[in-house]
């Protein structure tokens, strides 16, 4: 899950590692409205 970064994490996370699922939101959520947001029943994630 990425909180809104402008630093290019993202897709440089997806040009290395085509295969891994992103969560790019596209407002900052807060550490806890992040981690509320990604307990709906996901089974791996990493924050």
């Amino acid at each position: 899950m990425d909180n809104a970064s402008a630093d290019g994490t993202v897709d440089a996370v997806r040009a290395r590692f085509p295969s891994v699922r992103i969560i790019a939101n596209e407002e900052k959520l807060g550490l806890g409205r992040g981690i509320a947001w990604l307990d709906t029943g996901t089974p791996e994630a990493l924050l």
